[in-house]
């Protein structure tokens, strides 16, 4: 059923006053339709994706203890001029020439091909204290459109020769996680969920919802959709799209939350909940196609939906790690990387752990990026580390 909807502006705890009629919860809804009920439940605290680098013992098997030659790993640091009190979190680029690294202590970071240069960031308000925003995600149409997120009140846009302040409306910050191209001239945010009022065939309504979007052409112009997940990744085109996240807010098993959303002729998205048999959290969503889509997540879950299926696929673990980044270039060549410096590679056939060059006398970074132009040009980051593959070796030969 659709419903037309004006938003009113959004809720704090005090407008809990406002008449909030219960909906049984379906496996599919719209975006300008039904949705699950606002819940008391509390949502989870955010946590850090990565920790501070720092010396270790030796003895930790995490530790590196041996500095290995760039010569004879696939995986290389670059010099990222980060003080090495932050982390970089994601990275992002519209060719081998322009990639966009972000990260804790506001940092933004560009690659011209040869170095990485900070580029600056006006604060979102006035900040006599000088606190920094860690950017949480990064996603782009080409050069000239590249956005930013910390928060839903720190988003930024990157059009010309700066950032612009482009902050969603509501009255609390949320971490946003997940940004990703609505169309030709739309944004999508995911984020924690969030309460807001709206009027629906003249009634008053407190909605939870969990994304926005809005205009990339003229004005922003922000609009609220429903749902309970908190948000931390995307996957697909404008007209099929997939996201994951952690619902305990909305359910308090269902850590391991996937959804895909279907155009509709009104604009808007037809969702329908995928069920991806895991209890534990899926951090990162990536396909070769529409026919072939993985999922990644914590204690090294993998899962994967391939054509015809109806059920996601039990990936046999490699590794034990959290994982929490992918990406590739083909169902032949996908890279997953995670806790502890995990890195792992997909051939059509295995998936095998590969080496880098770490920095010794630190512990192996939280990696949790992955971007590269093709298939002999890949960066990741995590940590205070940007590590690049050129298409050297890899485990089982070359690529």
């Amino acid at each position: 059923m659709n419903r037309a909807r004006v938003v009113l502006g959004l809720s704090t705890g005090a407008l809990a006053t406002f008449l909030v009629p219960f909906v049984l919860a379906s496996c599919a809804g719209t975006e300008n339709g039904e949705g699950p009920p606002p819940t008391s439940n509390p949502l989870p605290a955010p946590q850090s994706d990565a920790s501070l680098p720092g010396t270790c013992d030796a003895g930790d098997p995490n530790c590196v203890d041996e500095v290995i030659p760039c010569s004879e790993v696939p995986w290389c640091p670059t010099q990222t001029n980060v003080e090495s009190l932050y982390s970089l979190t994601k990275v992002w680029g519209a060719s081998p020439n322009d990639v966009w690294a972000v990260g804790a202590g506001a940092t933004v970071i560009h690659w011209d091909g040869a170095n990485w240069t900070r580029t600056p960031v006006p604060p979102a308000l006035p900040n006599p204290l000088e606190v920094k925003n860690t950017f949480l995600s990064i996603w782009g149409r080409g050069p000239n459109d590249v956005w930013i997120a910390s928060t839903t009140s720190t988003i930024y846009r990157k059009t010309g020769s700066g950032w612009v302040h482009q902050p969603a409306p509501l009255r609390y910050e949320l971490p946003v996680k997940a940004l990703w191209g609505d169309g030709p001239d739309r944004v999508r945010v995911g984020a924690r969920a969030y309460q807001y009022e709206a009027v629906i065939d003249g009634q008053n309504y407190l909605l939870t919802g969990n994304q926005l979007t809005t205009s990339t052409v003229g004005e922003p112009k922000w609009e609220f959709h429903e749902g309970t997940a908190w948000i931390f990744g995307y996957y697909g085109t404008p007209d099929n799209l997939w996201l994951i996240g952690d619902n305990r807010y909305g359910n308090d098993w269902q850590r391991a939350f996937v959804q895909n959303g279907r155009r509709l002729a009104d604009g808007g998205f037809e969702w329908t909940q995928s069920e991806v048999y895991s209890l534990v959290n899926l951090h990162a969503i990536w396909g070769s196609s529409a026919d072939d889509i993985w999922a990644v997540g914590d204690q090294g879950t993998m899962r994967r939906l391939r054509a015809g299926q109806t059920e996601w696929e039990m990936v046999p673990p490699v590794t034990n790690e959290s994982l929490h980044a992918i990406w590739g270039t083909s169902a032949t060549n996908i890279w997953v990387a995670g806790e502890n410096g995990t890195i792992l590679h997909y051939d059509g056939n295995e998936w095998t752990p590969q080496r880098a060059a770490f920095p010794a006398g630190k512990k192996k970074p939280l990696l949790t990026g992955i971007w590269g132009s093709g298939p002999d040009d890949v960066w990741i980051v995590g940590g205070h580390v940007a590590l690049h593959y050129d298409g050297k070796n890899v485990s089982g030969g070359r690529k």
